[in-house]
């Protein structure tokens, strides 16, 4: 019934839903110029604790009954800063990604880094999460590419990617369109990724069945004009979304409904368990829209 907001800064609020005010508020022992770029939550039932990623690659833990810390790590510097983290289902262990593409595993109960690799690419990682399909693996985006990898945090080898635009032969070549990337990814399932990018689109993708794939929620010219393909290139499996070119969009001029898709890149989804399941998503514009 809490709600936690940190600031880039690091200054943390609790948030009460039902009261709609702060509970408590704190400041995090983070270093000056150092901001927070990414955090989750640690423990269930009496155990409530904080974990925040920040740019110069520190790990804070904060105990959020009492305030206190629980821990504070600090990744190697030459990876470069933070840009997203993670933390896998059974909180065993906790992953970061940097500007640099570079991906650092810790073990949580040994606080020890376990493994550390680079990606194919050199720009920064800009969402992790972890795989619903197998405990090693993670989901990583990156900037300036339409794809979503997945990467075995054993070998540090990609097996699988989710790839939309233009069709290439060619992983490592970033997309050349002005709204590229991937912000945002949620696993529901082991077979079900959810997407959202900075073309405003919010995408499912259906890794037994690429035929079940699609986008739920864009602009008009999208919505119902993707074909899904899975391939093998350079040994990975690759799930790619291209515009099908027999169907085409006509543009109604005259009145109609506004559209709900997002005006501004999709920046962070969720999934939520009400009265019915409902799939949440949020923009740059700071736009929230709730799906059924």
């Amino acid at each position: 019934d809490k709600v936690a907001v940190v600031t880039r800064e690091g200054n943390l609020h609790e948030v009460g839903v039902k009261e709609l005010k702060v509970c408590a508020a704190q400041t995090l022992d983070i270093e000056s110029g150092d901001v927070v770029v990414d955090m989750d939550t640690l423990g269930s039932g009496n155990q409530q604790n904080l974990v925040v990623g920040t740019s110069n690659g520190n790990i804070v833990c904060v105990d959020m009954r009492c305030g206190s810390f629980v821990f504070k790590l600090s990744n190697k510097p030459q990876y470069g800063p933070v840009s997203a983290m993670c933390t896998d289902r059974n909180e065993h262990w906790i992953c970061l990604g940097t500007r640099h593409g570079w991906l650092t595993c810790w073990d949580l109960r040994f606080r020890l880094p376990i493994t550390s690799w680079q990606t194919d690419r050199t720009e920064p990682i800009t969402c992790l999460a972890p795989s619903l399909a197998c405990s090693s693996t993670i989901h990583v985006g990156i900037k300036g590419y339409n794809e979503v990898g997945t990467w075995n945090m054993e070998s540090g080898c990609k097996e699988r990617a989710f790839w939309y635009g233009p069709a290439t032969t060619d992983l490592s070549t970033p997309a050349d369109q002005p709204n590229s990337g991937v912000h945002s990814v949620l696993p529901l399932s082991p077979d079900v990724l959810v997407t959202g990018g900075a073309d405003y689109c919010v995408r499912l993708w259906n890794t037994r069945h690429e035929s079940d794939s699609s986008v739920l929620s864009g602009p008009r010219e999208i919505i119902g004009r993707q074909v899904y393909r899975k391939s093998i290139i350079r040994d990975v499996e690759v799930i790619q979304a291209e515009e099908d070119i027999a169907m085409s969009y006509t543009e109604n001029k005259g009145l109609s409904q506004p559209s709900p898709a997002h005006h501004h890149a999709v920046t962070d989804l969720a999934f939520v368990k009400t009265t019915q399941p409902c799939l949440v998503s949020v923009d740059m514009g700071g736009i929230m829209k709730i799906w059924k």
